[in-house]
């Protein structure tokens, strides 16, 4: 991917063949670490998150290119690729809710 922009929420980038990407500021490891961004012109390589959307969203982060590497090798269950729009909106509330533990409350 090429860098083509800078947006308040990250960077846009491009791929080869001309299609656009985002990657939020939250799925780049600099910017985490209060470093600069990536800049306009630069080459990065980044791991597909959603390509449903107008622009795909990507990430840089170490965690995303491994989730992505185990599920090239077949090592993530079929729920692991489950995208949220492939859920009725009943299924989908389901899964959102948390317990009275994950909530904090006691």
């Amino acid at each position: 991917m090429t860098v083509v922009a800078m947006e308040p929420y990250g960077v846009r980038v491009v791929t080869g063949d001309g299609v656009e990407g985002t990657l939020d500021k939250i799925k780049i490891p600099c910017w985490l670490a209060s470093e600069e961004l990536p800049i306009v012109g630069e080459s990065l390589t980044v791991v597909v998150l959603d390509e449903r959307r107008d622009r795909f969203r990507a990430s840089l982060l170490g965690s995303d290119f491994e989730i992505a590497e185990k599920a090239r090798r077949g090592e993530l269950g079929e729920e692991a690729y489950v995208h949220p729009a492939d859920f009725d909106p009943e299924q989908l509330k389901e899964r959102l809710l948390f317990s009275d533990c994950d909530s904090g409350e006691r």
